[in-house]
């Protein structure tokens, strides 16, 4: 059993846990590097709300539930010694290069699917059960196979090399956005940014007309940080629920460096629960 992602800039399951030791546990034996055990001194550090980027996505408001939640991380980093601050500029770096972008709202392409799987198997060596994406497609139920083939299925002569212009564009782009991304932390002396994880309330995608907002709602904060290779992660902000469907709000943490990011979340999560 497990978890292979269709792309490597696209979504990706990672550790979750019912605390942060939890995942970063996990995390350390998915890695192979030391576990992170203890929380970050918050002394002298500086956490961003990127609120440029939080008004665009948001043109309308995001719900009170997801503005007491931000406000709640503030108050815990603040009260752990840290400084949060105002930062714009964040939302001009997730769209870095936009026209040179193979896709007109992302910077990765659907290709890109059949050709990190292609990598991923060919990356198995011998012996493996499945040779090419097309023995993937093949091995499929018929109604399985309609959802994916539009995805990893090579659809005419010649797709291969094209759909190889179209990585090397993709990989060009994401490049781009991700040393803007750095760039952003780096002279703004920022250790980690925190935002709503969900800006208004969860709803089930089996009402009528919910799935889209849904979608909506789970990615806001997402686009275009997830084709890039930074880590992030959600903290659950158990104080604060959504008032229709009980659900607790929850912040995005987006940082440089995994570890680094895990020793901000130990520090926020206990001071959270103090």
């Amino acid at each position: 059993g497990g978890v292979v992602p269709c792309s490597s800039l696209r979504d990706t399951a990672g550790p979750m846990g019912s605390c942060v030791s939890d995942a970063a546990l996990l995390d350390s034996v998915v890695s192979g590097e030391e576990v992170v055990t203890k929380p970050d001194s918050l002394s002298g550090v500086k956490i961003a709300i990127p609120q440029d980027w939080i008004s665009a996505m948001c043109p309308n408001g995001q719900s009170e539930a997801a503005t007491k939640a931000l406000e709640a991380a503030k108050v815990a980093f603040e009260a752990a010694g840290a400084e949060v601050l105002v930062v714009d500029g964040m939302n001009t770096v997730r769209q870095t290069a936009k026209d040179q972008w193979v896709m007109p709202v992302l910077p990765a392409v659907y290709e890109d699917c059949h050709a990190d799987l292609t990598a991923y198997l060919e990356g198995c060596g011998e012996g493996r059960p499945v040779a090419t994406v097309e023995d993937v497609l093949a091995a499929m139920p018929d109604e399985q196979r309609v959802k994916y083939v539009g995805f990893y299925g090579l659809k005419e002569e010649g797709d291969a090399e094209k759909i190889k212009v179209k990585i090397e564009k993709r990989d060009e782009a994401v490049a781009n956005m991700e040393a803007a991304y750095r760039e952003w932390f780096a002279s703004n002396g920022v250790s980690a940014m925190i935002l709503p994880a969900f800006a208004n309330e969860p709803t089930t995608i089996d009402i009528e007309g919910e799935g889209g907002k849904n979608f909506m709602n789970e990615f806001l904060f997402a686009f275009h940080m997830n084709e890039c290779r930074v880590p992030s992660m959600a903290i659950p902000i158990k104080s604060v629920k959504f008032p229709e469907s009980g659900v607790p709000t929850s912040i995005f943490m987006y940082g440089v460096e995994d570890r680094p990011l895990y020793g901000l979340a130990l520090a926020l999560e206990a001071s959270l629960t103090a």
